[in-house]
């Protein structure tokens, strides 16, 4: 009696685990009701104009394995939007998906984006949408984030919040007050290089065609722009 009661005990006790949904940009934990900035805009040159695609790295962590969690997206700007979350893709100005499996302490990519054709002349809209993840058999792991894609990036040089980021001849110079991944992505969207970086530093680009390239800084805050390697 006393085993089948010690084995009810620590049943109980694995059932009873805190569940915690956490959303993640990029390599960046977000808060729960935080509000995220994301630059990077991807054109492609169509027709008379070009096709715009803005494909932030989107993910949901669960500490514990789940198969019933429920994803919304709600752009509340008025655009079309599209998320895919590990399976079949669906798109609209709200979707939503349903029983999203994830494994233990892992995190699957939402495959979230937007993508549109603008003319030549056209302003590129800010996109704004609300995310709320939740496993419906426990309410208290409800999170939500709002996220926001601007178009209007930095330039060559950032310097916000303690982050500065230089092209000079052969590299990039870095300082960072805390950790990041610095991604360069080049004209045609493919990203080319990703490393973490800290403190102070230089990465070398010798081996990259020289030319424009897209930049991002994923850390305690987002921030991306235009580079130009020499």
């Amino acid at each position: 009696m006393k085993k089948l009661l010690l084995l009810s005990a620590t049943l109980v006790a694995l059932t009873s685990q805190a569940r915690e949904l956490t959303f993640y940009l990029g390599e960046t934990a977000v808060k729960p009701g935080e509000k995220v900035v994301f630059t990077d805009v991807q054109k492609e040159p169509a027709g008379a104009g070009f096709d715009v695609v803005m494909a932030p790295e989107l993910y949901l962590h669960s500490d514990l394995v789940t198969s019933n969690v429920t994803v919304k997206a709600e752009c509340t700007s008025g655009q079309k939007i599209q998320m895919c979350a590990g399976g079949d893709c669906m798109s609209g100005t709200t979707v939503t998906k349903e029983k999203v499996r994830i494994e233990s302490d892992q995190k699957i990519p939402l495959e979230f984006e937007y993508m549109a054709y603008a003319a030549d002349e056209e302003a590129i809209p800010t996109v704004i949408t609300n995310f709320t993840a939740v496993d419906p058999k426990y309410p208290n792991t409800e999170v939500t984030m709002t996220l926001e894609m601007n178009p209007n990036g930095g330039t060559a040089t950032v310097s916000v919040t303690s982050v500065e980021l230089v092209a000079v001849n052969g590299g990039l110079s870095y300082k960072v007050e805390s950790p990041a991944t610095l991604s360069l992505i080049d004209i045609t969207g493919r990203t080319i290089l990703r490393q973490s970086v800290s403190g102070e530093g230089f990465i070398s680009t010798a081996s990259l065609p020289r030319g424009l390239y897209i930049y991002r800084l994923a850390g305690s805050s987002v921030l991306s722009g235009k580079l130009q390697l020499r």
